[in-house]
Parts: structure tokens; sequence; C-alpha cells
């Protein structure tokens, strides 16, 4: 039984929109009417939801609307770009929602804040149903660290739990700023930066790793711009944390082995079944990451550090298509796989595929796309040793 998705499969479509405009993200005017009037739409709902009940009802319906913008000519990576507008403004809502809760309560002082997404959704490439990856920096003001602390705490706590009534589930790796590791003032935030760069342990870099995704959604952007200078600063001394993390770019897993044979679980729940998020889409996702890290790019999506590196590393245009064709193969298979779900707070997250009952096409690309990932964490490996020099 094939997957029961509001997408037709992009293929050569994808490769000639792209060869006739560029990688820039534009599309026509008609596609641009399009994207205009359905967005407004639904940013109108969002900005009159009472409630988080609404809130989830309305993001119940982000399936449909995505099947509509492919219909009408949006590639995956446009797609779930767009969508990161929708999911944005469902969270600034949530947070707007929380805020009144609190001046009800008699609670004036919040101190100055700004909400970070994390993950996908700091990439603008989560899919419909998303779980949680959050951070939050504040400056205490003329608040005591004390009371600062407690009020930003309790307003965490009601974001996070907001989020979730709203159909984001809770992160299981607890990075939600309800966890003190992921929240902090600016001075806390740049004493943990340089623990995680300068002691490069696998926890360390990982915590560095998705901390380099994070994108400002809501609050005061000038207390993110000062973390993000700060952080890019710290890469700079301690460029020991990327070189340490491309070493190990080329050693994730991807399952493809010698004859471009698809390995599939062995046992589980998935048995016979390839995980494209796992081995594949994460491992590109993470070298592109690396490369823009090391070239201090500010972005933090996928597809504009990929502009930044493809002019800093001086691609044909040639290999521009091979990444691109292979980030947009990753993106579709998640969105395919996940329109399918009917709620994302009742069903468990889900990226694997069946080989066997994919065409013969869709198996050619979905190898080239690993295949393409797998060379990118072979460059990044072999380039890292040299990352020790600095940059511009």
């Amino acid at each position: 039984m094939r997957l029961t998705a509001p997408f037709k499969r992009f293929g050569e479509w994808s490769f000639l929109i792209y060869r006739n405009i560029g990688w820039n993200g534009k599309v026509g005017e008609g596609m641009n009417y399009f994207w205009e009037k359905e967005s407004q739409t639904l940013l109108m709902a969002i900005d009159q939801a009472m409630d988080t009940e609404t809130l989830r009802k309305i993001h119940r319906k982000l399936p449909e609307v995505a099947g509509s913008l492919e219909k009408n000519g949006y590639s995956p990576t446009e797609i779930t770009s767009r969508m990161g507008t929708w999911h944005d403004a469902i969270f600034r809502k949530v947070l707007k929602l929380a805020e009144e809760k609190f001046l009800r309560q008699g609670v004036s002082n919040l101190p100055r804040y700004c909400w970070l997404v994390l993950g996908s959704n700091g990439r603008r490439e989560a899919t419909f149903w998303t779980d949680q990856d959050n951070a939050l920096i504040y400056e205490r003001g003329e608040l005591d660290a004390d009371a600062a602390e407690e009020i930003i705490a309790t307003l965490a706590k009601a974001m996070v739990e907001g989020l979730a009534e709203a159909g984001y589930p809770l992160c299981q790796g607890n990075v939600m700023a309800t966890n003190p590791r992921w929240r902090g003032t600016l001075e806390e935030w740049r004493n943990r930066l340089k623990e995680w760069v300068s002691d490069p342990q696998l926890d360390h870099a990982r915590y560095t790793m998705i901390a380099s995704d994070a994108r400002a959604v809501a609050g005061d952007a000038a207390l993110f711009q000062q973390w993000r200078t700060d952080f890019h600063a710290l890469l700079g001394q301690y460029p020991g944390v990327l070189i340490k993390e491309a070493q190990r770019a080329s050693y994730r897993r991807i399952p493809l082995g010698p004859f471009s044979r698809l390995y599939t679980e062995v046992h589980g729940p998935y048995a016979g079944k390839v995980d494209i998020k796992e081995g594949g889409y994460l491992q590109l996702v993470e070298s592109v990451r690396l490369w823009a890290l090391r070239f201090r790019l500010a972005e933090s999506s996928t597809s504009e550090r990929l502009k930044g590196i493809s002019q800093e590393l001086s691609w044909s245009i040639e290999k521009e298509e091979q990444v691109w064709g292979a980030l947009d193969t990753f993106l579709w298979w998640r969105l395919s796989i996940h329109a399918g779900w009917e709620d994302g707070l009742v069903k468990e997250a889900d990226n694997h595929l069946d080989p066997e009952r994919l065409t013969k096409r869709e198996r050619s690309e979905l190898k080239g796309a690993m295949k393409v990932a797998t060379s990118l964490g072979k460059e990044v490996h072999k380039c890292g040793d040299d990352w020790d020099a600095s940059v511009g």
C-alpha cells in the first residue's frame, strides 16, 4: 500500500525549474500570488485565534495547504520554507497568549527576552508535525537574578505547554527552554557556549551543533543578534569543535552499500524499511552546516547556507544541482510520509520508507540523494583538518 499524501513526485520538474530560475528560491508571479493569498488567510486565522485548541485546528490544516502549494508548482524546499512562516506565526501567537495570561495574573515586569527555535524549525525545514526544539535568551534589567529567572522559567513552562496543546509534542531529548541548559542571560549563554566549544567532547559538540541552527521568532531580536555574534566569535577562537565534527562527518551511517544496495532495518517495527532522516537527510544537513559555520555564515536554513557555501567553494552548476536535488528528495519524502499523520500528538514520528514499494525511478533518486550526502560527508572530513586556519 503506497503512501497516501497530497503530493505527486517532483522528479525532473524540480531540476527543470531550478535550471530556469537559478538557486534563488524565486518563482513565477502566479505562484507568488497563490502563496500570498493562502498565507494571508492562514496568518489572519492564527492572529484571531483565542486559544491553543483553535491553533491546533489550524495546525491540522497545514498538510492540505502544503498539498495546494505543490499543485501550484512549489518545490519541497520552497514548501517547507513557507510552512516555516506559518509555524512561526503559531509560535508567536502561543507566546502572546502566555503573556496575556501573565498580565491577567498581575505580572507586568517581564524581562526583555528572545524566543529561539532550533532543529528543523530553526532551519525552516519542518514538515507539518514536528516536536519542539527551542531556547530562550533574556536580560534581567532591574530585576535580581532569582526574580528574573523565576519569571522566565514560568514563561518558558507556559510556552512549552501551550505549544504542546497546539500540536507540537515535547522534545524527547529535552531541548526546550524549560530545561535550564537552553535558557539564560547573554552572559550565561556566553559562558555556556564557551564551555561547549572549548571542550568539544561528544555532548558538547552535539549541543554546539544544535545551537548553531538557532533562529529568533519572537521577542527582542537584538538579544539574538548579540548571541549569534558571540557564538561565531567563540567558534573562531575555538575551531576544535568544528574539526572534531568534521572528522565524524564521514562516519555517519548511510544505508547504501556496494552496487547501490539499500540496507534496511533488520529488527523491530521498521524491519525492511529505510530511515531517510538518519540515513541521508541529517548527514547532508550536517555537512552543509559545518561548511556554513566554517565560513561564519549567519543563515540557519540549509537552503540559504547552500547558496553561501556554493559561492565560497566555487561549486559548479552541476554540483549545485546535485546537492539541491538531494535536499529536495529527502524533504519530499519527509513531507510525503508526514502528510498521512492524523495528529502530531498521537502518532509517533516516522521517517521510514519501504524500498520495495518504491518505483524504479524513486529508488534511483533516493539512492542518488544518499550518494550526494555520503560524498559531502567525505569532503568535509577531508578538509576539516585544515579548519584551524582563520577565515576572512
